[in-house]
Parts: C-alpha cells; structure tokens; sequence
C-alpha cells in the first residue's frame, strides 16, 4: 500500500520507473497534498520508455484494487500519459483489472483518470465515488467495465 498525506510541498509522487517497479501494489490512497500535480511523474519528458504490451495496452498497477485520492486540488489526471511517437491514433487501453474501487474526492482541478487519448479498462470495479470533483462527472471518466 501507498499512502500519502500532508505532503504539500511535493509535486510528484513516483518516478515512471518507481511505478512499473510496484506491480505487487494493491492500494493507493494520497490525500491533503494542494501542490500535487502528478502521481506518476512524466512518462516522456525523462527519456523513458513506455511499456506496451502487443495489444496497445499501458502495463501498470495490474494488482491494483483500491484507489482513493482526496484533497489533492493542484491534480489533474490520475495518471498523465505524455504524448510519445508510435502510440495507436485511436488511444490506449489501460487496464486496472483488478480495480474494485474508487473513491475521489475534494479535487477540484482534477479532469480524468488518463490524460491524452486513452480509455480505462475496469472488470472488476463494484464502487465509484466522486464527491467535489467538478470536472470529473461519471460521463468524462472513460471507463469500459
């Protein structure tokens, strides 16, 4: 689990490379942190290569069950994808297979799970809650279930 709070001078979490190492993570919580503007910090921007798996998909957080961020008004995207030479035109799946909830709240800024062009992959999610996150409604989180 990582759980973060009251962190305010931190911009970002995790490197890219931090990230694709926690495939073992099952829960996330970040809350109280104003200046957060990235959870995962830029995919491109630092040379880095995305993992692809064959069929266009983002490989990430693929135990990943629960998902909470509150109070993090300087966030945006829940997870940035920079734009990168030779991604598929029509988006990108990223799969949570094993998200089963979700709770977002108090973002004020926050407008979508992905950034770009890309759609959420959720078989498993029984709980979606969103409370104070005015741009982000139930119909701008691209999710397929």
């Amino acid at each position: 689990m990582v759980r973060i709070q009251y962190c305010n001078k931190l911009t970002r979490l995790l490197s890219y490379s931090l990230a694709q190492s926690l495939v073992h993570l099952e829960k996330i919580g970040i809350s109280h942190r104003s200046r957060l503007e990235q959870i995962i910090d830029g995919l491109a921007d630092q040379g880095e290569i995305l993992l692809q798996s064959s069929h266009g998909s983002l490989l990430c957080f693929p135990i990943l069950m629960t998902l909470g961020i509150t109070d993090c008004s300087g966030l945006q995207y829940i997870f940035p994808i920079s734009t990168v030479q030779g991604l598929p035109s029509d988006g990108i799946e990223i799969p949570l297979p094993r998200l089963q909830s979700s709770v977002l709240a108090n973002s004020t800024n926050l407008t979508s799970f992905y950034a770009e062009n890309c759609f959420v992959t959720l078989l498993r999610l029984e709980k979606l809650e969103l409370h104070k996150c005015p741009y982000l409604t139930r119909s701008t989180v691209q999710l397929t279930l």
